[in-house]
Order: structure tokens, then C-alpha cells, then sequence
């Protein structure tokens, strides 16, 4: 099983692609459809920005883009391979880390799209117009807090819907539709697990096969005893007008 696991902590991950696991890991989904209400928010859009945008996977569904596109992005793999997507499509691709400020003008766009992404909130306010529209889906700090557990990791951080929704309103938002949701996700062999800890690396920081290797062994027996690795997800969403 070793050899295994550092193969598939081995395997390069670009974009938001989860492709390589089909089959071996299953996520339910929120209620709610992002893309539908991305897309309606879209088609009245004179200037819309995606932040975070991965590898463009999501971002181009929006296409044709009816005025201005652009995106951002942190990974250099991903801005390389969201500019070959996005470009034919006429979005700009800026690869930029959000929380030390993104090179736009105030009040630049009428639609700001972030989909699992960094919130500086101060920054999403400062780029978007008055009467522009701010929706975000966002994964909830105690996500996956199960396995985390299973690696000694604790949640941390404030990123709930309570918290991002009192944050808006302090930066002059009115809060349109805003839900949270509770759900599971499943992995059918431990390989699946290493290849996700490695892609989504903000769950377990810092993870290797060497470094949980124990735990890792440890999830093998649970499936080796009949046992499902299946843990909790939280996701939340916000749709905002800026006043």
C-alpha cells in the first residue's frame, strides 16, 4: 500500500479537477446550484470578475461573457492552464493572492464571483460597484472536521455563515440569500484520501505519506474490518447587493 500512496501524493493536481478520483471518492451536493445563479447574475453583467477561478473549469460554463471577463487565480499551474481555457473565450487571467489586494480599480465590476476562494472582504467591497452583486460559496471552517481528526488536526478559523454574513453588512452589503448546508463526502480506498489531502492542502497542512503514515494505516484497517470512510461536509452561501 505504501508504494501506492506515494504515487498518488506524487500525482500533480491543477485547476479544480477531481477527475482522477471518479469513482473513488462521492460528494454530495448542496441544495442550492452555484452555477445556475452565477449564470443568471452573468447574462445582465457588464463587468464580471471570478475569484479564485482554478483552472477556469467553472468560470468558462459562463461563456458567452455579455461585457468584461476577468479572473484571478494564486497557483501558477492553474493561471497557466485557466488562461488556455479562458482566453478563446475573451477573460483576462491575472495570477494574484487576494488578501494582499487584487490590481483593479474601485468599483471596477457589477458582478464578483467567488467560489471557494480567500474573502478579503475589504477588497470584493473596494472592486465592486454600487449596486453590484457579490455571491460566494464557501466551505465552512469545520468542514471535514471528522477527518481532520483522524490526522489530529483541529478546525479553526471564523469562516461561517454568521461570520461572513456580519462582515458584509459591516462593509455596507444587504444580505440577499444566504444558507448553509450540512452533507457527507466519501473516499472507497485510502489512495483516493492521500491524492485529496494533497490537492485541497489547507485540510491537513503540511500532509504527507510519511509524515501520517500511521493514520493512513489506520484508515486502511477500517476498510479492511468493512468499515466506510465517509466525513462531514459544510458549505454556505451568500448573495449580496453592495449599497
Amino acid at each position: 500500500m505504501y508504494k501506492e500512496w506515494k504515487t498518488e501524493e506524487s500525482l500533480p493536481f491543477q485547476g479544480w479537477d477531481f477527475s482522477h478520483l471518479e469513482g473513488r471518492a462521492e460528494w454530495e451536493d448542496p441544495p442550492w446550484d452555484y452555477l445556475a445563479m452565477a449564470r443568471d447574475l452573468a447574462r445582465n453583467s457588464k463587468a464580471i470578475l471570478d475569484m479564485g477561478t482554478g483552472g477556469g473549469e467553472l468560470f468558462s460554463a459562463l461563456a458567452p461573457f455579455s461585457g468584461r471577463a476577468a479572473a484571478t487565480e494564486i497557483r501558477p499551474a492553474s493561471v497557466e492552464l485557466a488562461r488556455r481555457r479562458l482566453a478563446p473565450l475573451g477573460a483576462e487571467v491575472i495570477e494574484c493572492d487576494h488578501d494582499r489586494g487584487m490590481p483593479f480599480d474601485d468599483g471596477e465590476f457589477d458582478l464578483v464571483l467567488n467560489r471557494h476562494s480567500s474573502l478579503p472582504l475589504k477588497e470584493v467591497s473596494r472592486v465592486l460597484c454600487r449596486d453590484g452583486t457579490f455571491l460566494t460559496q464557501q466551505v465552512d471552517s469545520h468542514d471535514l472536521w471528522d477527518l481532520r481528526k483522524v490526522f489530529g488536526v483541529s478546525c479553526s478559523g471564523s469562516n461561517t455563515l454568521a461570520s461572513v454574513r456580519r462582515r458584509l453588512v459591516e462593509h455596507g452589503f444587504e444580505i440577499g440569500k444566504a444558507q448553509d448546508w450540512e452533507g457527507t463526502e466519501s473516499f472507497k480506498d485510502v489512495g483516493a484520501v492521500v491524492y485529496f489531502l494533497r490537492a485541497v492542502d489547507c485540510v491537513v497542512k503540511g500532509f504527507s505519506v510519511d509524515r501520517y503514515l500511521v493514520c493512513l494505516e489506520e484508515l486502511q484497517n477500517r476498510l479492511e474490518r468493512g468499515e466506510r470512510l465517509v466525513y462531514s461536509q459544510k458549505r454556505f452561501v451568500i448573495m449580496a447587493t453592495k449599497r
